[in-house]
């Protein structure tokens, strides 16, 4: 008999048996734990489900980036089946909650999707992050199911502007399920750990992105590329202008970024005598009224709304493309960022030049990298003409058909 705690072992058990069944031991222990938090995250409370929008198009999304996709494309093709333009009241994401009296039929549904969940965990790498990435999947696969089993019609079209989150992922999953046609309007940049595209349409940003997504796997998705309204319609005499001296800096950053090494970013910026201000970009999604650093002052942060001809320092990042589609310099320093160093690979394609913190306290910006050469390499993987643009919009517009 083999006594677990206390590190006390039976005498006639000989200690190698005991050691080699340590970690059986620790794996059904961290097996259980993670069941414990699907159950609770299942079975833990009543279900307060979203309704599921009464129109023949439904969006779900979230994020200001997302709603910012869901307008363009609807600008772009000139509205939606039954729909003229994007509002919440479309989105089941916004929708208002209900609690909802799940019968025995759809509990059993909810039971099966933790015992699959349960059989999942062995496979789970990422820990404790990968446990609560599965329980939000399963529990909103099992929201959403219910949203559209409890609403009297089904929508004709479901669209995202995500395609690897829990919510989004979850949603087309349902969405398919009970037939709907789903469309992918892909908001950033992506890389390599993308999994392959799995809706009906997907509309996307350039032709790297094309690739990208080719190269994770085989999908039927009918893909569309359209130039964002806006960005620049390359050609061969464009070239990024050379900036003012003194330069205007604005950093650039994500959602999740470190404080300490921004604020040393900034200070070493305000160092140099051939910068005449420092700005900082935050996130959209970044809660800037109630979390904004000391650091930095109200007049210190960039405005969207109000841009200014700047040099551009970014992380990781997919905002690199939209600054150089506007004609804006864009150099890439990782040390603030989380993640892996050129996450999305702008640096190893050439697209933007990498710096350092000692770079800081030099002009920078200085040399010759946005030249001809680089003008041909991004116009290949980021540019578009207006008249392919204007054909890829007249192709998705006769695939989506708008109520007249």
């Amino acid at each position: 008999m083999i006594v677990i705690g206390y590190g006390q072992r039976d005498p006639s058990v000989p200690a190698a048996h005991v050691y080699s069944a340590a970690p059986l031991v620790r794996g059904l222990l961290a097996w259980q734990r993670r069941a414990k938090t699907l159950w609770s995250g299942y079975f833990g409370g009543t279900w307060s489900v979203r309704g599921l929008p009464s129109t023949a198009t439904v969006f779900c999304g979230s994020t200001a980036n997302n709603e910012r996709e869901f307008r363009f494309l609807g600008e772009t093709i000139d509205g939606f089946p039954g729909l003229e333009t994007y509002h919440r009241q479309a989105n089941i994401s916004f929708g208002d909650r209900t609690e909802l009296n799940v019968g025995f039929s759809k509990k059993m549904v909810v039971l099966l999707c933790f015992v699959i969940a349960t059989l999942y965990i062995p496979r789970l790498k990422g820990g404790r992050l990968a446990t609560k990435t599965l329980r939000l999947y399963v529990t909103n696969f099992v929201q959403f199911f219910l949203a559209f089993t409890e609403s009297p019609h089904t929508p004709q079209y479901v669209i995202f502007s995500n395609d690897h989150s829990p919510h989004a992922t979850a949603c087309l999953a349902v969405a398919k399920i009970f037939g709907c046609k789903t469309v992918y309007v892909q908001h950033a940049e992506v890389t390599n750990r993308f999994p392959p595209l799995a809706f009906d349409i997907a509309v996307l940003r350039n032709h790297r992105s094309v690739r990208i997504y080719e190269s994770r796997g085989e999908s039927t998705t009918k893909t569309y590329v359209i130039r964002r309204e806006g960005e620049v319609a390359f050609t061969p005499e464009l070239a990024l202008t050379s900036p003012r001296k003194p330069v205007c800096v604005v950093v650039h950053l994500s959602v999740y970024f470190d404080e300490s090494i921004t604020e040393s970013v900034v200070s070493s910026l305000k160092q140099n005598p051939e910068v005449s201000k420092v700005l900082v970009s935050f996130h959209p999604a970044f809660d800037l009224e109630n979390s904004r650093p000391p650091w930095v002052s109200e007049e210190e942060v960039y405005s969207r709304s109000r841009p200014v001809d700047h040099i551009a320092i970014v992380g990781n990042s997919s905002v690199c493309i939209d600054l150089l589609a506007k004609g804006i310099r864009v150099f890439q320093l990782f040390d603030f960022s989380y993640g892996p160093a050129d996450y999305y690979g702008f640096v190893d394609s050439e697209i933007c030049p990498h710096i350092g913190m000692s770079d800081l306290h030099r002009p920078f910006w200085d040399g010759d990298f946005f030249d001809g050469s680089w003008l041909e390499r991004f116009s290949r993987d980021h540019g578009q003409s207006n008249e392919e643009r204007l054909e890829q919009i007249s192709l998705l517009s006769s695939r989506i058909k708008p109520s007249q």
